[in-house]
């Protein structure tokens, strides 16, 4: 018996050709692609997830975050001898997190799979290639293509386990998740969707790259040493900020390519330091906080880590030497007070900026970009465990749960609850989004359009430490699918998150195994979609639950275990709208029966439920009422008027 572990329809066929006729062969993989593709061709298939043990993905999860808090420490003493006064650790802490926990989680299924079918006749293969590509940045992140299973398994001694190498093509993958052209309905949605002072944001920036406008700053004429404001990455709070700072009389810098520094060349680090016995070290420790047992496999996962953060800690030394130009970059446009406003700061190279720029005692504004701190538990505990702003001066905030959710996390120094953006509130001229979008989707006007807005496959974008598997994500559609929408007669829009975590598509996108009226859509974006839908059901809070409320029509939430909300959100945000228990396992009955339950009498039980919905919406979603760009504006003048250009100077 022979067993293949694949991740892509790519590998299947290249495994294929190698197999001998008479040979028996399954296959195991996780892509939700794959376990409806390969039945179709007579194949048999298992998901490497199936009859996981309660709680194991959430402990590695927690395990992970553990070691990395850990580990900064000692990356600091190995970069004792170049990073003077920045700390290394902090800066990749979220990384190393990611990449250690899709590591350790592949290495468990891995070891799992093996486990599970091995006996004296098994012989198993992993396809793909065993090449880990070195880094070119300082990242240590994996790529989400990357087959991590066959990283793992050719660096292991598993009697009858081998690889065979295949290297995908990676072009027709991106070509799979690029858009080609974006139709002409969704731009013209998205020009009269825009609030007044994003539009003219980028019509200044569109002045800009036509060269009618040379200059990189505007500001009110009249006004001498206004402060100024360098606005770096773009969300829509920060863009509909950006004409009430100018009309408040700041002077604007829209200057993302501070953040882009030349390429970094390596220089040789030496040091007496092995870390990777620091490595092993603190993951046992951390593995055994956890109640989990450490397995063999671990060590190739630990020497993996250590040689991309060795790898990338060059280049780190490479972006230190090269933040003086910074320095130079902003000193053409330093007036007497300024300040930085931006969407996180994330990545490993962003971070280091970002200490760099808070040393200069430059006041940085992070502005929330969804609705997610104070209502996910996933995403609250990543952002107090500074998953998305670690070393922030001042958060923007949409409300007051979300400011409180970022406070927790120590280094940052406060904030400000402006509200979230105007977009994201209000539909601008309803009936004819409405109208434009149901003609686009065929929809008839007298027609209930349901939307079901998923979350997506993960592969090697996992959360930590609370996520739908992808195994537990592909039932959840097939069920929702299938057993729900193809069940009931009004017409249905799955509307799925537009991305690709893997090789393939997802299988509802391409396989075309659903009723007529059941459709899917995948590369629109929903902001423009919503005026369609009469009912919204949501698998996640995530910044999808701010577009979806702004619809105001029957929301049904779907609350699953490994994507939970806050306990003491749910009680309300039931009061608000209607919530299932997707750890029951009658919420495909629930589900199923609120969709049957005509549509008069579903509205008016939706409106029994406004009031709570109301308080429910100021304190988590969309917070106080009145210009969330103006209030952010007002704020970010008002603090950056505190700092003076003496105090940059003289750092």
């Amino acid at each position: 018996m022979l067993h293949n572990l694949i991740e892509n329809e790519e590998a299947f066929h290249f495994a294929r050709k190698n197999i001998k006729p008479e040979e028996t062969v399954t296959w195991h993989t996780t892509s939700p692609w794959l376990l409806e593709k390969l039945p179709l061709l007579g194949e048999k298939v298992f998901s490497l997830e199936e009859n996981l043990a309660p709680g194991i993905y959430s402990s590695l999860g927690f395990a992970s975050i553990d070691f990395a808090d850990s580990l900064v420490g000692e990356i600091d003493d190995l970069c004792a001898d170049f990073i003077g006064s920045f700390q290394i650790g902090k800066t990749i802490r979220h990384s190393i997190r990611r990449t250690m926990f899709i590591l350790l989680y592949k290495s468990f299924l891995l070891e799992k799979w093996y486990q599970d079918f091995f006996s004296s006749e098994s012989k198993f293969q992993v396809v793909g290639s065993s090449i880990i590509p070195p880094s070119e940045d300082f990242s240590i992140d994996v790529d989400r293509f990357a087959n991590v299973y066959t990283w793992i398994a050719s660096r292991t001694n598993y009697p009858n386990l081998s690889t065979l190498e295949h290297q995908a093509n990676f072009e027709q993958a991106l070509a799979n998740v690029r858009r080609d052209k974006i139709p002409k309905t969704e731009i013209f949605l998205s020009l009269i969707s825009q609030e007044f002072s994003t539009l003219m944001f980028v019509f200044w920036l569109n002045l800009k790259r036509r060269g009618i406008l040379p200059k990189k700053s505007i500001q009110l004429p009249g006004k001498t040493q206004p402060p100024t404001i360098f606005f770096l990455k773009l969300c829509e709070l920060a863009t509909e900020s950006f004409w009430p700072v100018f009309m408040g009389g700041g002077r604007v810098v829209y200057t993302p390519q501070i953040l882009k520094l030349d390429k970094c060349v390596p220089e040789n680090l030496v040091h007496k330091v092995n870390l990777e016995q620091k490595i092993s070290e603190h993951l046992q420790r951390a593995l055994e906080a956890q109640n989990l047992p450490y397995q063999e496999s671990y060590r190739v996962c630990e020497q993996i880590l250590a040689n991309k953060i060795y790898e990338a800690l060059p280049y780190a030394h490479g972006v230190i030497t090269q933040l003086p130009t910074i320095k130079k970059r902003f000193a053409q446009y330093v007036s007497e007070n300024f300040s930085i406003a931006t969407n996180g700061l994330t990545s490993s190279r962003e971070r280091l900026i970002q200490q760099y720029l808070i040393q200069e005692k430059i006041p940085i504004f992070t502005f929330e970009h969804g609705v997610t701190a104070g209502v996910n538990g996933t995403t609250t505990y990543l952002h107090s465990q500074g998953g998305y702003a670690d070393e922030s001066d001042l958060m923007v905030c949409y409300s007051k749960a979300s400011k409180e959710a970022y406070l927790k996390n120590k280094n940052i120094c406060g904030g400000v609850v402006s509200g979230a953006p105007w977009e994201n509130k209000k539909i601008r001229f309803y009936k004819l989004q409405r109208f434009l979008t149901r003609k686009l989707l065929k929809v008839k006007s007298k027609d209930r359009l349901i939307c079901l807005l998923p979350a997506l496959a993960t592969n090697n974008s996992q959360k930590v430490p609370l996520n739908l598997t992808d195994w537990e994500y592909h039932n959840i559609m097939k069920i929702i699918g299938s057993k729900v929408l193809a069940k009931i007669k009004d017409p249905s829009i799955m509307k799925l998150y537009p991305s690709t975590r893997y090789l393939d598509p997802e299988p509802y996108e391409k396989l075309g195994n659903l009723p007529e009226h059941v459709r899917v859509l995948k590369y629109f974006e929903f902001k423009y979609l919503r005026a369609a839908s009469d009912v919204i059901i949501l698998l996640t809070a995530t910044s999808t639950l701010g577009w979806a409320w702004s619809s105001e029509v029957p929301l049904i939430f779907i609350e699953f275990p490994n994507s939970p909300i806050l306990p003491d959100v749910s009680k309300l945000l039931k009061e608000s709208i209607f919530l299932i228990d997707g750890g029951e396992d009658s919420w495909e009955k629930e589900l199923k029966k609120l969709l049957d339950m005509p549509s008069k009498e579903l509205l008016k039980q939706w409106k029994t439920k406004a009031k709570k919905r109301k308080i429910f919406e100021e304190n988590y979603v969309f917070g106080a009422q009145g210009n969330s760009g103006k209030r952010s504006a007002k704020y970010i003048l008002e603090k950056t008027k505190e700092n003076s250009r003496q105090k940059y100077l003289e750092s």
